[in-house]
């Protein structure tokens, strides 16, 4: 979405990243209903007060069982309600013209494009909604968490987040590679002139056949529901990734198709 008045201004504050160019907010809705379970507890809560005091008719004892319970639950509400609604408010992520904000309640963290160093895109189990998460690696290796579960479309936060540092990272890639170094995709991948490593198995790029990215059944997380994953297909059979694994996806396809003559599927419709 287009940046409002407030993210402009939000902006302004931190220069070193310049104008924003995108906005990615949380429902308002997610604070609404925090709002309404903390009210609707405080009610119960604030009736039980006065029953006891007897300024209001009795409902029953809430010194029984069932009673107990109610206000227990009353209390739990009350709590996780006035926080998700407190710290769901006014959460976004701003991509602008220098770097990213990602603003939290009464915090935001900076992070210019040059700091970041990978981005992470997962969707994981059979509730996609709550199993999403995009991820960013800075340079001194420190990662940052966005909280994706509620955000309308984590993959479009994703994109709009490894768009800026694509074209550094392809070249940083491609010159280590000229060296004749391998370039790491987090732990469990290595691209090298010669082929691709994974989990210590070395397959050569005349038996890699196709690498494609998209969900698929979890056959290394054993869930259930299909995973954002990456699935290399070879000569000698296939292999599934979790992408919470494989950091800057887009880049690794780009690498292998122009440096290896890979076959890359980009399979990320049902993506979100």
């Amino acid at each position: 979405m287009q940046p409002s008045s407030s993210d402009i201004a939000l902006a302004k504050k931190h220069p070193v990243v310049g104008a924003p160019l995108q906005v990615h907010q949380r429902p308002v809705f997610i604070s609404i209903i925090g709002a309404i379970v903390a009210l609707a507890g405080g009610a119960v809560l604030y009736y039980d007060i006065y029953q006891r005091m007897g300024s209001v008719p009795s409902l029953g004892s809430s010194t029984s069982p069932v009673g107990i319970l109610i206000v227990l639950l009353a209390l739990i509400g009350l709590i996780c309600g006035g926080v998700v609604a407190l710290m769901t408010l006014g959460m976004r992520v701003l991509a602008c013209e220098g770097g990213v904000i990602v603003a939290e309640h009464k915090r935001a963290q900076v992070i210019p494009w040059t700091d970041i160093a990978a981005v992470y895109y997962s969707m994981h189990g059979p509730i996609h909604l709550l199993g999403r998460c995009v991820e960013l690696e800075k340079t001194d290796g420190k990662r940052v968490s966005i909280a994706g579960g509620m955000y309308r479309n984590c993959f479009q936060i994703a994109e709009a987040l490894i768009e800026p540092i694509r074209p550094r990272i392809m070249r940083e890639a491609q010159e280590r590679l000229a060296r004749g170094e391998s370039v790491p995709f987090g732990k469990r991948i290595a691209v090298t002139t010669e082929g691709l490593e994974c989990d210590g198995q070395f397959l050569p790029k005349g038996r890699l056949q196709t690498l494609e990215w998209g969900s698929m059944r979890p056959t290394v997380t054993g869930g259930r529901g299909l995973d954002s994953a990456v699935g290399i297909i070879s000569a000698d059979g296939s292999k599934v990734i979790f992408t919470i694994d494989v950091p800057n996806v887009p880049i690794l396809l780009d690498l292998l198709e122009s440096q290896l003559g890979v076959k890359a599927m980009r399979l990320t419709s049902g993506f979100f």
